[in-house]
């Protein structure tokens, strides 16, 4: 729940870390802990019919105010890395 996620923010913000890692959908309400950086999974290209439910493109995280993104499958598992690293690149100009 929201406030949840909130109490384990001041937690976080309270023993002094410097950052979460946190899911796409966190990243509205890390953001405004201007204390904390966000690292963020669960980033893909395209929709996916994966085991993550909880995913946002690049575009869209750093919109969001995502700090660093981690970004697994999209590049491990494709056929062409370099295309999609420019791929993933280009998304987020």
């Amino acid at each position: 729940t929201l406030e949840q996620v909130n109490a384990m923010l001041d937690l976080a913000e309270s023993a002094g870390i410097d950052g979460v890692v946190c899911s796409p959908h966190e990243l509205e309400l890390v953001s405004k802990r201007k204390s904390l950086l966000s690292i963020t999974p669960g980033i893909r290209l395209k929709d996916s019919n994966d085991d993550q439910k909880r995913v946002m493109t690049p575009k869209e995280a750093f919109n969001l105010g995502a700090d660093y993104l981690v970004i697994g499958r999209p590049i491990t598992e494709s056929n062409n890395i370099k295309k999609s690293l420019n791929g993933i690149y280009e998304s987020i100009k």
